[in-house]
């Protein structure tokens, strides 16, 4: 029963002098910048990744990867914002006025079709898409 003890003791000892003065090492890297017309009042992100959602005074801004994609307008006195797990909804809250809002949001996706089979005017303003090559 000693061998355990002893292995559990040495590998206390080995730990315990790994340990420096008991501060973690944090390495940063400025990732990104937005530049916003108006105060943030909050910031939040879709759960993937691909949005942030930045509350200003009466409107939410949409960032994509790379730049400002839309924007939406709210009420003035919104101060805090969160996204839905799903991707699908933020949460804007209003301390002033005691009062959450739901909003759903869905983000168009284009879709390439040059060169597919076409039905219909070339400069149709909707174009209904098929996928039949699935298997």
């Amino acid at each position: 029963m000693r061998k355990p003890v002893f292995i559990l003791l040495m590998a206390v000892l080995i730990f315990a002098g790994t340990v420096r003065d008991g501060r973690a090492k944090v390495y940063q890297t400025m990732q990104k910048t937005y530049k916003t017309t108006s105060a943030p009042l909050d910031i939040t992100t879709s759960e993937n990744g691909q949005h942030t959602f930045v509350l200003t005074r009466g409107k939410v801004l949409i960032y994509g990867k790379s730049s400002l994609e839309d924007t939406i307008s709210v009420g003035p006195d919104f101060d805090h914002i969160s996204a839905a797990i799903t991707g699908d909804k933020i949460f804007l809250s209003s301390n002033k006025d005691k009062k959450v809002q739901v909003v759903l949001i869905d983000f168009v996706k284009h879709i390439d079709i040059s060169g597919s089979p076409f039905l219909g005017p070339e400069n149709a303003r909707v174009t209904l898409v098929v996928f039949s090559d699935f298997q």
